[in-house]
């Protein structure tokens, strides 16, 4: 029980980079993001970065060490929240709810096809727009929006969310590893 005690702060941080590795903080991107490798490496990266902060733990563990825990702590707070508002943002603005709980990656250029089609559709009923292509295409984005700018999206909304995922980790692990600090007797 005496090293439960003494390493408790250790054992936080292992717990937060299994977390991070099999689940996360938030919902993952959305069309193609969670079945991408590159998503898959991100992930394992993020681990990774998390599982370095063991040195600096193991480095700055006495009581003295506190506030600096603190402030960095702070500082990944902050950035975590505003990584986490702006992912959201991004979610919001660049993704739409197609079927279910299923979300897909919109663009804001339509193809010379999709103008077409929704130039004709338009004409038999005047309120309908990309999202009704949308729905034609099976939720195929890349049907009525341009693929590069569909990519684009997808890649920003990728490492939005594993910069949020990093930031959230390192906030936990910092203030854990400060609360630790404080409780030590010198």
């Amino acid at each position: 029980m005496n090293f439960i005690g003494k390493y408790w702060n250790s054992f936080i941080h292992l717990a937060t980079v299994l977390c991070t590795l099999f689940s996360g903080f938030l919902v993952a991107p959305p069309s193609g993001g969670s079945e991408n490798p590159w998503f898959k490496f991100g992930k394992f990266a993020v681990a990774v970065c998390i599982g370095l902060w063991f040195v600096p733990e193991r480095v700055w563990r006495q009581r003295k060490h506190t506030w600096r825990w603190w402030m960095v702590a702070v500082v990944f707070a902050v950035g975590s929240f505003g990584c986490f508002l702006y992912y959201t943002d991004l979610v919001d603005r660049w993704s739409v709810l197609y079927w279910r709980d299923r979300r897909v990656v919109i663009g804001e250029t339509l193809t010379p096809m999709a103008q077409s089609d929704l130039a004709a559709l338009q004409k038999d009923r005047a309120s309908a727009t990309a999202l009704d292509l949308l729905r034609e295409s099976a939720g195929d984005p890349t049907q009525v929006w341009e693929a590069g700018e569909i990519e684009y999206r997808q890649r920003v909304l990728t490492l939005n969310f594993l910069l949020t995922m990093l930031l959230l980790a390192s906030s936990v692990v910092t203030v854990s590893q400060a609360a630790y600090c404080a409780s030590r007797t010198r």
